[in-house]
């Protein structure tokens, strides 16, 4: 476990502008949900365990927040066999683009809010 420790570890303190201006909306619960960040989630591929870092989670509902840089647009097939993984494993998944949160933070609060509190 140390690994992934240090993993997840550095993602925290490396995290982008997007990411720290979403976590500074949604820790402590402040809507209602109790979401952490860069949760590490285990998932079987080819009878093995992989892990993933999922930018930010909802583990009560098994809800996924990624949020995508450019870094995204180049791998989409990458992102596509992830979110495959982890739905087989009961997450549901939502993407916001760096550009939605620095631009209309509102609306994604109120889009993981409604998702979170079904």
């Amino acid at each position: 476990m140390g690994y992934i420790t240090d993993v997840v570890r550095d993602l925290r303190e490396r995290q982008t502008k997007a990411e720290e201006m979403l976590w500074q909306r949604v820790r402590s619960n402040q809507l209602g949900v109790k979401i952490v960040r860069q949760q590490p989630i285990l998932c079987r591929l080819n009878g093995q365990m992989k892990f993933f870092a999922a930018d930010f989670c909802c583990r009560r509902k098994k809800i996924i927040i990624e949020v995508d840089g450019k870094i995204h647009e180049t791998q989409q097939n990458q992102d596509k066999l992830r979110e495959e993984l982890l739905q087989k494993e009961g997450y549901t998944v939502i993407r916001f683009k760096n550009i939605e949160i620095e631009q209309d933070m509102e609306n994604v609060l109120q889009k993981i809010k409604k998702i979170c509190t079904i």
